[in-house]
Protein backbone atom coordinates (compact mmCIF):
# COMPACT_ATOMS: atom_id res chain seq x y z
CA UNK A 1 0.00 0.00 0.00
CA UNK A 2 1.46 3.11 -0.99
CA UNK A 3 1.85 6.00 1.39
CA UNK A 4 1.09 9.73 0.43
CA UNK A 5 3.86 11.79 -1.42
CA UNK A 6 6.13 13.42 0.57
CA UNK A 7 7.49 16.67 -0.15
CA UNK A 8 9.53 15.60 -2.67
CA UNK A 9 7.85 13.87 -4.53
CA UNK A 10 5.34 16.81 -4.57
CA UNK A 11 8.39 19.03 -6.06
CA UNK A 12 9.18 16.53 -8.45
CA UNK A 13 6.44 15.63 -9.84
CA UNK A 14 4.51 18.16 -8.89
CA UNK A 15 5.98 21.51 -9.99
CA UNK A 16 8.74 20.28 -11.51
CA UNK A 17 6.34 19.40 -14.39
CA UNK A 18 3.97 22.39 -14.25
CA UNK A 19 1.56 20.27 -12.20
CA UNK A 20 -0.76 21.48 -9.63
CA UNK A 21 -3.45 18.74 -9.45
CA UNK A 22 -2.44 16.39 -6.33
CA UNK A 23 -4.50 14.00 -7.50
CA UNK A 24 -2.24 13.87 -10.35
CA UNK A 25 0.97 13.66 -7.96
CA UNK A 26 -0.73 11.23 -5.75
CA UNK A 27 -1.27 8.63 -9.33
CA UNK A 28 2.30 9.52 -9.88
CA UNK A 29 3.55 8.65 -6.68
CA UNK A 30 1.48 5.35 -7.11
CA UNK A 31 3.04 3.89 -9.97
CA UNK A 32 6.10 5.05 -8.70
CA UNK A 33 5.82 2.95 -5.57
CA UNK A 34 4.30 0.11 -7.19
CA UNK A 35 7.24 -0.25 -9.58
CA UNK A 36 9.66 0.58 -7.19
CA UNK A 37 10.84 3.82 -9.16
CA UNK A 38 12.66 6.45 -7.44
CA UNK A 39 10.05 9.99 -7.58
CA UNK A 40 12.94 12.37 -7.72
CA UNK A 41 14.38 10.54 -10.54
CA UNK A 42 10.95 10.31 -12.67
CA UNK A 43 10.35 13.59 -11.69
CA UNK A 44 13.91 15.53 -12.99
CA UNK A 45 13.94 12.43 -15.59
CA UNK A 46 10.60 13.45 -17.46
CA UNK A 47 11.09 17.15 -16.69
CA UNK A 48 14.42 16.69 -19.34
CA UNK A 49 12.23 14.85 -21.40
CA UNK A 50 9.55 17.67 -21.38
CA UNK A 51 12.56 20.01 -21.83
CA UNK A 52 13.16 18.52 -24.98
CA UNK A 53 9.39 18.14 -26.44
CA UNK A 54 9.15 21.65 -26.06
CA UNK A 55 12.35 22.39 -27.95
CA UNK A 56 11.46 20.27 -30.79
CA UNK A 57 14.42 17.77 -30.33
CA UNK A 58 11.69 14.89 -30.09
CA UNK A 59 7.80 14.11 -30.87
CA UNK A 60 5.63 11.52 -29.77
CA UNK A 61 7.19 9.33 -31.75
CA UNK A 62 9.67 8.96 -29.08
CA UNK A 63 7.45 9.40 -26.37
CA UNK A 64 4.94 6.36 -27.15
CA UNK A 65 2.75 8.73 -28.26
CA UNK A 66 2.66 10.88 -25.42
CA UNK A 67 2.24 14.41 -25.26
CA UNK A 68 4.88 15.11 -22.90
CA UNK A 69 4.40 18.90 -22.58
CA UNK A 70 4.84 21.24 -18.59
CA UNK A 71 1.68 20.99 -17.23
CA UNK A 72 0.00 18.26 -19.65
CA UNK A 73 -1.06 16.04 -16.48
CA UNK A 74 -2.79 13.40 -17.95
CA UNK A 75 0.20 12.45 -19.70
CA UNK A 76 2.66 12.25 -16.62
CA UNK A 77 0.58 9.17 -15.05
CA UNK A 78 0.78 7.43 -18.07
CA UNK A 79 4.51 7.95 -18.31
CA UNK A 80 5.63 6.00 -15.30
CA UNK A 81 2.73 3.45 -16.07
CA UNK A 82 4.09 2.21 -19.07
CA UNK A 83 7.82 2.42 -17.35
CA UNK A 84 8.71 5.47 -19.16
CA UNK A 85 6.35 5.90 -22.54
CA UNK A 86 9.30 7.42 -23.78
CA UNK A 87 11.34 4.48 -25.15
CA UNK A 88 14.37 5.41 -24.41
CA UNK A 89 13.60 5.12 -20.34
CA UNK A 90 11.56 2.21 -21.14
CA UNK A 91 14.25 0.00 -22.59
CA UNK A 92 17.13 1.51 -19.78
CA UNK A 93 14.11 1.84 -16.63
CA UNK A 94 16.70 -0.95 -14.36
CA UNK A 95 19.63 0.92 -15.45
CA UNK A 96 18.87 4.33 -13.35
CA UNK A 97 19.46 7.98 -14.28
CA UNK A 98 22.70 8.54 -16.41
CA UNK A 99 22.23 5.17 -18.65
CA UNK A 100 18.88 5.97 -19.66
CA UNK A 101 19.95 10.11 -20.51
CA UNK A 102 22.53 8.56 -22.49
CA UNK A 103 21.18 5.85 -24.31
CA UNK A 104 18.03 9.03 -25.07
CA UNK A 105 20.87 11.26 -26.55
CA UNK A 106 21.96 8.84 -28.90
CA UNK A 107 18.71 8.21 -30.29
CA UNK A 108 18.16 12.16 -31.01
CA UNK A 109 21.60 12.60 -31.50
CA UNK A 110 21.66 13.74 -35.07
CA UNK A 111 18.96 16.55 -34.17
CA UNK A 112 20.58 17.53 -30.65
CA UNK A 113 21.14 21.66 -29.61
CA UNK A 114 21.15 20.22 -26.57
CA UNK A 115 23.99 19.31 -24.14
CA UNK A 116 23.42 15.62 -22.28
CA UNK A 117 26.48 15.39 -20.54
CA UNK A 118 25.26 13.08 -17.32
CA UNK A 119 27.06 15.55 -15.13
CA UNK A 120 24.84 18.58 -15.98
CA UNK A 121 21.56 16.94 -13.72
CA UNK A 122 22.74 13.86 -12.64
CA UNK A 123 26.12 14.14 -10.76
CA UNK A 124 27.68 10.91 -9.27
CA UNK A 125 24.32 9.08 -10.71
CA UNK A 126 21.97 10.54 -9.12
CA UNK A 127 19.76 13.28 -9.82
CA UNK A 128 19.56 16.81 -8.59
CA UNK A 129 16.47 16.79 -5.73
CA UNK A 130 14.37 19.52 -5.93
CA UNK A 131 15.26 22.23 -3.75
CA UNK A 132 16.19 25.41 -5.74
CA UNK A 133 20.30 25.41 -4.61
CA UNK A 134 20.89 27.88 -7.47
CA UNK A 135 19.84 30.69 -4.49
CA UNK A 136 22.76 29.44 -2.81
CA UNK A 137 26.11 28.98 -3.66
CA UNK A 138 26.96 26.99 -0.68
CA UNK A 139 24.03 24.30 -1.60
CA UNK A 140 24.89 24.19 -5.15
CA UNK A 141 28.61 23.17 -4.29
CA UNK A 142 27.43 20.99 -1.70
CA UNK A 143 25.55 19.05 -4.22
CA UNK A 144 28.19 19.00 -6.31
CA UNK A 145 30.65 17.55 -4.26
CA UNK A 146 28.52 15.48 -1.59
CA UNK A 147 29.82 11.72 -1.15
CA UNK A 148 26.93 10.33 -2.72
CA UNK A 149 25.67 12.82 -4.99
CA UNK A 150 23.11 15.89 -4.77
CA UNK A 151 21.55 14.82 -1.94
CA UNK A 152 20.82 17.43 0.49
CA UNK A 153 21.07 15.94 3.80
CA UNK A 154 24.83 15.60 3.64
CA UNK A 155 25.23 18.80 2.79
CA UNK A 156 21.95 21.10 4.29
CA UNK A 157 23.30 24.39 4.10
CA UNK A 158 20.95 26.22 1.95
CA UNK A 159 18.77 27.77 4.80
CA UNK A 160 21.95 28.65 6.90
CA UNK A 161 23.32 30.17 3.90
CA UNK A 162 20.21 32.34 2.96
CA UNK A 163 18.40 32.66 6.07
CA UNK A 164 20.96 33.59 8.82
CA UNK A 165 23.62 34.34 6.89
CA UNK A 166 25.98 31.96 8.93
CA UNK A 167 28.47 31.57 5.68
CA UNK A 168 28.72 35.04 4.42
CA UNK A 169 32.39 34.62 3.09
CA UNK A 170 33.55 32.55 -0.01
CA UNK A 171 36.33 30.86 2.43
CA UNK A 172 33.84 29.90 4.86
CA UNK A 173 31.50 28.62 2.23
CA UNK A 174 34.32 25.98 0.84
CA UNK A 175 35.40 25.14 4.01
CA UNK A 176 31.86 24.20 5.18
CA UNK A 177 31.66 22.21 1.86
CA UNK A 178 34.31 19.47 3.19
CA UNK A 179 33.05 19.80 7.44
CA UNK A 180 29.40 19.25 6.83
CA UNK A 181 29.82 16.03 4.56
CA UNK A 182 32.88 14.86 6.66
CA UNK A 183 30.32 14.84 9.99
CA UNK A 184 27.11 13.47 7.97
CA UNK A 185 29.53 10.89 7.26
CA UNK A 186 30.49 9.99 10.98
CA UNK A 187 26.64 9.84 11.87
CA UNK A 188 26.94 6.55 9.64
CA UNK A 189 29.48 5.20 10.63
CA UNK A 190 28.40 5.56 14.33
CA UNK A 191 24.94 4.62 13.61
CA UNK A 192 23.52 7.63 15.03
CA UNK A 193 20.97 10.07 14.25
CA UNK A 194 21.67 13.69 13.40
CA UNK A 195 18.18 15.31 14.29
CA UNK A 196 19.75 15.69 18.13
CA UNK A 197 22.55 17.44 16.36
CA UNK A 198 21.19 20.56 14.58
CA UNK A 199 17.18 19.75 14.65
CA UNK A 200 17.02 21.76 18.04
CA UNK A 201 20.31 24.03 18.87
CA UNK A 202 21.05 25.77 22.22
CA UNK A 203 19.82 29.17 23.00
CA UNK A 204 22.71 30.59 23.03
CA UNK A 205 24.29 28.81 19.49
CA UNK A 206 23.81 32.52 17.56
CA UNK A 207 26.31 34.00 19.70
CA UNK A 208 29.19 31.26 19.31
CA UNK A 209 31.91 31.68 16.52
CA UNK A 210 30.57 28.53 14.28
CA UNK A 211 26.64 28.54 14.94
CA UNK A 212 26.05 26.65 11.14
CA UNK A 213 27.87 23.65 13.24
CA UNK A 214 26.35 24.07 16.70
CA UNK A 215 29.34 23.08 18.43
CA UNK A 216 27.84 22.97 21.48
CA UNK A 217 26.31 19.51 20.19
CA UNK A 218 29.21 18.74 18.32
CA UNK A 219 30.85 18.88 22.02
CA UNK A 220 28.26 16.57 23.01
CA UNK A 221 28.59 13.88 20.47
CA UNK A 222 32.31 14.07 20.75
CA UNK A 223 31.88 13.00 24.71
CA UNK A 224 29.35 10.38 23.92
CA UNK A 225 31.70 8.80 22.01
CA UNK A 226 34.25 8.81 24.56
CA UNK A 227 32.03 7.53 26.91
CA UNK A 228 30.71 4.82 25.07
CA UNK A 229 34.28 3.63 23.38
CA UNK A 230 36.54 4.77 25.93
CA UNK A 231 38.23 6.33 23.41
CA UNK A 232 38.99 10.04 24.35
CA UNK A 233 37.62 12.17 21.26
CA UNK A 234 37.34 15.78 20.31
CA UNK A 235 34.63 17.53 17.78
CA UNK A 236 38.12 16.98 14.81
CA UNK A 237 38.61 13.90 15.61
CA UNK A 238 35.08 12.99 14.66
CA UNK A 239 35.84 15.20 10.78
CA UNK A 240 38.96 12.86 10.87
CA UNK A 241 37.48 9.55 11.27
CA UNK A 242 35.26 10.43 8.30
CA UNK A 243 38.14 11.72 6.71
CA UNK A 244 39.79 8.53 7.24
CA UNK A 245 36.97 6.30 6.00
CA UNK A 246 36.45 8.09 2.61
CA UNK A 247 40.25 7.43 2.20
CA UNK A 248 40.48 4.25 2.48
CA UNK A 249 37.42 3.72 0.71
CA UNK A 250 39.19 5.43 -2.08
CA UNK A 251 42.09 2.97 -1.60
CA UNK A 252 39.89 0.22 -1.41
CA UNK A 253 37.87 1.40 -4.65
CA UNK A 254 41.49 1.70 -6.58
CA UNK A 255 42.25 -1.12 -5.81
CA UNK A 256 39.05 -2.81 -6.79
CA UNK A 257 39.48 -0.89 -10.12
CA UNK A 258 43.31 -1.87 -10.69
CA UNK A 259 42.96 -5.74 -10.01
CA UNK A 260 39.73 -5.61 -12.80
CA UNK A 261 42.01 -3.46 -15.10
CA UNK A 262 44.63 -6.19 -14.66
CA UNK A 263 42.36 -9.03 -15.62
CA UNK A 264 41.02 -7.42 -18.31
CA UNK A 265 44.80 -6.66 -19.91
CA UNK A 266 43.12 -3.27 -21.38
CA UNK A 267 44.95 -0.28 -21.01
CA UNK A 268 41.76 2.46 -21.14
CA UNK A 269 40.10 -0.31 -18.26
CA UNK A 270 41.44 1.89 -15.21
CA UNK A 271 40.17 5.13 -16.86
CA UNK A 272 36.86 4.25 -17.74
CA UNK A 273 35.38 2.52 -14.80
CA UNK A 274 36.85 5.37 -13.06
CA UNK A 275 35.13 7.48 -15.44
CA UNK A 276 32.16 5.63 -14.98
CA UNK A 277 32.17 5.72 -10.93
CA UNK A 278 32.38 9.59 -11.29
CA UNK A 279 35.94 9.18 -9.64
CA UNK A 280 38.12 10.88 -12.43
CA UNK A 281 41.83 11.48 -11.13
CA UNK A 282 43.55 14.82 -11.92
CA UNK A 283 45.71 14.63 -15.01
CA UNK A 284 48.37 15.45 -12.54
CA UNK A 285 47.98 12.26 -10.55
CA UNK A 286 49.67 8.84 -11.56
CA UNK A 287 48.96 5.67 -10.05
CA UNK A 288 51.05 2.89 -10.28
CA UNK A 289 49.66 -0.69 -9.56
Amino acid sequence: MSTGPEYETIAGCGSNLGIFDPHTVAEMNFYCDAYGLDTISVGTGIAFVMECFEMGLINETHTGGLELRFGNRLACPGAVASNGGWRGLRANRRSGGPQNESAFCQRISGRMRLSCRTSEWNPRGLEFSEYMTKESLAQQGGYGLALKGPQHDEAWLIFLDMVHNYMPTLEQKAEALHWFPMFRTWFGLCGLCKLPWNDIVPEDNKDSAEPAKVMKHVQWYADYFSAITGNEAGPDDLIKMSEAFITFSGYLTCEWVLDAASRTKSPTALWGRLQRMNMNPAPSVTINS
